[in-house]
């Protein structure tokens, strides 16, 4: 009779069918077949590219005019995916985009191929762009919102949210100029991580140290992070605090 066995190589889970078999008066288990790695509980079997059937070609601006439609809608408004289609219709996106028919189907696509783009090499583009516009790089404000989110994918903690809730969270920490709310930069984070921890994090990019100022709440300083300040060559830096329970750094070169 037959079972399934659970091999750990680091830190992975492989799932192998076996059966007792009898060698030499000894029992020792032979392996029937191979069922693949262990992932959310059920095995998952790496696929070769030999073995790839090619059925439908998606070219590449299909899923682009999407993501720019998703993008476009959702500077707009707030209304939620499935909604946007008939919004769009209203609009002159769908004649901006070159996008003849659209449906929801499409922009829950895009959200994956959105997950599949590297985001800081695209926000460095973006901020090389500003800097050609922008030499003077005055006021930076940053800050650090948590939401609630569900997946079984991720292990974390559950933490105590602003509404008193217990569940999982996640921190976006946003990163945009004062003037034009410029996006500089974004990160995420784990509900459970400190804000100055996040701060401290988020100063290892240079995007940010590169600003005469920056306006952030008053929990996110850390000694860790002036530190880190001091060290940029030729400036010197302080801190100011506000009723608002504000922090801003200036810099004086």
């Amino acid at each position: 009779m037959s079972f399934i066995r659970k091999i750990k190589r680091k830190d992975s889970t492989y799932l192998v069918e076996v059966e007792s078999v009898r060698v030499d008066g000894k029992v020792k288990q032979k392996v029937i077949k191979y069922l693949g790695k262990e992932i959310a509980g059920k095995p998952v079997k790496k696929v070769y590219t030999s073995n790839l059937e090619v059925t439908a070609v998606k070219q590449y601006m299909d899923y682009l005019k999407s993501i720019l439609v998703l993008v476009y809608t959702q500077l707009l408004t707030h209304k939620p995916l499935y909604k946007i289609p008939e919004y769009a219709e209203h609009t002159a996106i769908k004649e901006i985009v070159g996008v003849d028919k659209l449906v929801d189907k499409q922009l829950f696509e895009s959200l994956d191929d959105l997950d599949e783009m590297n985001f800081n090499r695209i926000e460095e583009v973006i901020y090389d762009q500003f800097s050609i516009l922008r030499k003077e790089k005055k006021v930076l404000i940053l800050d650090v919102t948590d939401t609630y989110f569900n997946g079984s994918q991720v292990e974390w903690k559950a933490r105590r949210g602003k509404d008193g809730k217990y569940d999982k969270l996640v921190q976006i920490a946003l990163a945009v100029t004062k003037d034009e709310g410029f996006p500089i930069m974004h990160k995420m984070y784990e509900g459970n991580i400190g804000n100055t921890k996040i701060f401290q994090d988020m100063l290892s990019d240079i995007r940010l140290k590169s600003f005469d100022t920056i306006v952030l709440d008053r929990g996110m300083i850390s000694a860790e992070s002036i530190q880190d300040l001091a060290q940029v060559p030729e400036s010197h830096y302080w801190i100011e605090a506000s009723p608002n329970n504000k922090n801003t750094i200036h810099r004086s070169n």
